[in-house]
């Protein structure tokens, strides 16, 4: 495995899963997780763009549940911080609210 250099640039898209879309306390979580990080984070949806560490930016993206966010990090670390962005959204990020149609049987 190579190691990235400071200008590189890794970037993941998914789908926001949380019924409320990134409202405050999502946001409040990816800041928490980009913090963790040297890399620059920031999330792009639709036309617009914010830097991970910004809570009211990313309130701004007005990303509601499954809209496609694009996750991008450049810097030493860029990999790892990619990596637990996309582990936030896929595991932990709805902090406990619904996250949309369950596939689970009755």
């Amino acid at each position: 495995m190579a190691t990235l250099q400071t200008n590189d640039t890794i970037t993941q898209t998914l789908a926001v899963p949380c019924v409320n879309g990134i409202h405050l306390r999502v946001a409040a979580q990816i800041v928490t997780t980009a913090k963790q990080f040297e890399s620059t984070i920031w999330l792009t949806h639709a036309d617009r763009s914010a830097r991970a560490r910004s809570i009211l930016g990313l309130l701004e993206l007005g990303a509601t549940q499954g809209a496609p966010v694009l996750i991008g990090a450049r810097g030493p670390d860029a990999r790892q911080a990619v990596d637990a962005m996309t582990n936030l959204f896929t595991s932990h990020a709805c902090g406990g609210e619904p996250r949309g149609p369950s596939t689970r049987s009755a």
